[in-house]
């Protein structure tokens, strides 16, 4: 927001004193100036964009993640634990109820990033 507002700035001097740039033939370097600016600007973008995907990435494969993981978990830990459909339809139910939860936190991380 920061390099948006820099540049809007700049954009806005050279817009007021149009006159006295094209007087000293100053284009070029206004040019030069602004279109750094938007590069820092887009670079910050394209870097939020990919976090975004990361971030989204990984709330859309979590619940199968965590399913696996504990299913692992369970009938890894003794030899006395088999997984049964009752005992994973009622899992999955659950994994489904804290789907809500999950996604919300990952929302507010995402926020956080934002800002």
């Amino acid at each position: 927001m920061r390099l948006k507002d820099e540049r809007a700035k700049i954009c806005n001097e050279i817009l007021n004193g149009i006159k006295v740039v094209k007087l000293y033939a100053w284009e070029p370097p206004m040019q030069e100036t602004v279109e750094g600016i938007r590069q820092k600007e887009l670079a910050l973008v394209r870097k939020s964009g990919f976090t975004k995907a990361v971030i989204d990435s990984f709330n859309a494969a979590s619940p199968f993640f965590v399913a696996l993981l504990t299913f692992a978990t369970y009938t890894l830990t003794s030899s006395g634990h088999i997984l049964t459909p009752q005992i994973a339809f009622v899992s999955l139910t659950l994994f489904n109820q804290l789907r809500s939860p999950m996604s919300m936190i990952a929302y507010l991380v995402n926020l956080t990033v934002q800002v």
